[in-house]
């Protein structure tokens, strides 16, 4: 697959992410996939306001307050060239929010990350009272937790 339209494609939402086959944590790397699609390309360009990961919105001024109040590492992305970077700190970000939200980081996310330390609905309302707030007001409007039989079957 080759052409301009490609081209356009790549710079105008993310195409980056693929979802593998994996050992272990596979219903992570699901969702994980699933839910950058739907906030780098879907609510990117739906509600921009809220979710854009190219210009100032709600999602990246929540993250740059996670990142100063290092509830959110972004360290590893340092070597990422600018434009890029933002998108993947702004999706991860996304990504870390929501799932902890839902309460499905301790099920079934890592142990412990060093990215984001704070696995638990609980813990991200007592670390990140803000991000709780956006959680119930923007998130909530547009998606709802999988089940657990849906989340089951991506093992």
């Amino acid at each position: 697959m080759e052409g301009p339209w490609l081209d356009q494609l790549a710079r105008e939402n993310s195409i980056c992410d693929i979802i593998m086959k994996t050992d272990e944590k596979q219903t992570m790397e699901v969702v994980e996939h699933l839910l950058h699609a739907i906030t780098d390309v879907g609510l990117h360009h739906s509600q921009a306001g809220t979710w854009s990961v190219s210009t100032d919105s709600g999602i990246k001024d929540l993250m740059d307050q996670a990142v100063a109040n290092k509830t959110y590492d972004v360290s590893s992305y340092k070597a990422m060239p600018d434009g890029i970077r933002r998108r993947v700190e702004i999706q991860e970000y996304a990504y870390w929010l929501i799932t902890t939200g839902w309460d499905i980081q301790t099920a079934y996310g890592p142990e412990v990350s060093s990215e984001w330390p704070v696995n638990t609905r609980e813990g991200l309302a007592s670390s990140h009272p803000d991000a709780m707030v956006f959680f119930d007001q923007a998130v909530t409007k547009v998606l709802t937790p999988p089940t657990a039989e849906v989340l089951s079957s991506f093992q």
